[in-house]
C-alpha cells in the first residue's frame, strides 16, 4: 500500500509534533536553552500560521480545492501571493510550526523530527501532487516550477 496522498498533511504534522513531545519525555537528555528562546518560538509559530492562512486565502480566492488528498480536483494553478515564494506554502507553514514546537520543547533530538516531516511530505504528498499538477496544467506548471522553489 502506497502512502501517496493518503494522510492529510495536518495529521502528519500533528503526529510529528506528538513524536517530538514523546522524545522529550522518553529521552530527557539533549535539552537546550538560549536567551530569547520564547521569542523565537512565538515568532516562528506566528510566521508559520500566517503563511498557512495567506496560502488558504489564495486558494479560496482562486475557488480551487484546498483538499490535499484530492489535488486532481484543482481547477486553477495558484501562483500569486505566498505562492511566489514557495510552491508549497501550506506545508512550509506547518514546518515552521513544528520547528517552533521543537524550540519550545528545547530538545535537540526532537528538532530532528521536522526533517522527517519534510522527507515524508516531499515523498508522499508533494511529488504526487506535482505529477498531477504537471498533467493538469502542463506548460504553466513547468514554468512555475522553474520560477519558484518547492519549499523556499
Amino acid at each position: 500500500m502506497s502512502l501517496e496522498l493518503k494522510i492529510p498533511p495536518p495529521v502528519v504534522a500533528l503526529c510529528t509534533a506528538t513524536v517530538m513531545w514523546a522524545i522529550t519525555k522518553l529521552l530527557p537528555i539533549s535539552g537546550f536553552d538560549f536567551p530569547g528562546r520564547t521569542l523565537v518560538t512565538i515568532l516562528l509559530l506566528m510566521v508559520g500560521l500566517l503563511i498557512d492562512i495567506l496560502a488558504l486565502i489564495k486558494f479560496r480566492q482562486a475557488q480551487t480545492t484546498i483538499n490535499p488528498m484530492q489535488p486532481q480536483q484543482s481547477n486553477q494553478l495558484v501562483t500569486s501571493g505566498v505562492y511566489k515564494i514557495s510552491r508549497n506554502p501550506m506545508y512550509l507553514g506547518l514546518l515552521l510550526v513544528l520547528i517552533s514546537w521543537g524550540i519550545y520543547l528545547g530538545h535537540f533530538i526532537a528538532l530532528l523530527m521536522p526533517v522527517m516531516f519534510v522527507l515524508y511530505i516531499t515523498k508522499f504528498q508533494i511529488i504526487p501532487e506535482e505529477k498531477i499538477m504537471q498533467e493538469k496544467f502542463a506548460e504553466s506548471f513547468q514554468d512555475y516550477k522553474f520560477m519558484v522553489r518547492r519549499w523556499i
